[in-house]
């Protein structure tokens, strides 16, 4: 999908302030490593990469349960906790968050909401977000569509806030 968004101004200021939170609790306490930049995460954050927050014990969890107004919500992608989604607006759409098997965080944001009681059209485009989705293999974001999948996340790794596009590239200090 094409960005319909002209400015910051066509925001809410609200949802402006959460994806500068989020944006900034990243890329704050260190530089990502060189092969992924920040204006990467950014972009395929707005597009609807599915992003896991390795080894930060539900923080990032925690945080957007307990900052935003937000919806407990079913999807199909695995939780360990209720899922969440939070609602940003017609450009940005929501943000669905979880947590994974292992309790890292693990958010993304999706190209329409599935809520059949709120928006039954939204939903129709969910659906058919999903079947593009299936035949693509990417995933459809509000603002365009991202590699980065629940089965291929973009790892963030919390102790160092480098990013990882290979998980088999993160290096498990228990197993060594």
């Amino acid at each position: 999908p094409e960005s319909n968004i002209e400015s910051s101004e066509d925001l809410p200021s609200w949802t402006l302030q959460m994806l500068t939170d989020i944006h900034s609790l990243v890329v704050s306490y260190s530089s990502p490593s060189p092969n992924v930049s920040k204006d990467k995460i950014l972009r395929e954050m707005v597009s609807g990469s599915h992003i896991v927050v390795k080894g930060d014990d539900g923080a990032y969890y925690n945080w957007l349960r307990s900052t935003y107004q937000r919806d407990a919500r079913k999807s199909s992608h695995y939780s360990r906790r209720q899922q969440y989604a939070i609602f940003m607006g017609e450009s940005l759409q929501t943000l669905l968050f979880g947590v994974t098997l292992h309790g890292d965080s693990w958010m993304q944001l999706e190209g329409r909401e599935f809520h059949l009681g709120r928006d039954f059209v939204g939903s129709l485009v969910h659906l058919l977000n999903f079947a593009e989705y299936r035949l693509t293999g990417r995933n459809v974001g509000p603002l365009g569509t991202s590699q980065y999948t629940e089965l291929s996340p973009l790892y963030i790794l919390f102790d160092s806030c480098s990013f990882v596009e290979d998980p088999e590239s993160f290096v498990d200090d228990e197993k060594d």
